[in-house]
């Protein structure tokens, strides 16, 4: 079995009787800027520092490919609905020195058996940075 990585508890894997994968990975970054009006001017830029970065994937959820498309959905709403923040790790490797947090899930189903179950569903997610509050407070 080789595992491609890690969402916290989520385990992204292929092998010959199982495939949980993600595919169409897009992870956008920016930076905080800050456009001081000056009169009879162009405004002056301020750099604040950098912004939060956002990562989208989805995930093909299929019986045929040994997952159970509700119960993946399920765990994945969980950890979105509980607000846990989450390591994701590619290739061995954490993605940032941040923790991750789901900020979106996009469900399709494209297939139910004879008695309604689902059988394969996409799952659209949308992760978002999390920094943890270092400067005490509410």
């Amino acid at each position: 079995m080789a595992e491609i990585g890690t969402l916290g508890e989520v385990v992204f894997t292929v092998s010959y009787d199982l495939v949980r994968t993600f595919q169409d990975y897009k992870r956008n970054s920016s930076a905080r800027l800050q456009a001081h009006e000056i009169i009879g001017k162009k405004p002056v830029t301020e750099f604040l520092g950098p912004g939060l970065d956002s990562i989208s994937f989805a995930i093909d959820l299929s019986a045929f490919k040994g997952v159970n498309p509700k119960e993946e959905a399920e765990k994945l709403r969980k950890i979105m609905q509980n607000g846990e923040y989450v390591n994701l790790v590619i290739a061995g490797s954490p993605v940032s020195n941040n923790k991750w947090v789901i900020e979106s899930i996009n469900e399709s189903v494209s297939a139910r058996d004879g008695k309604g179950n689902i059988i394969r569903a996409k799952v659209d997610i949308t992760i978002h940075e999390y920094i943890e509050n270092v400067y005490g407070g509410e």
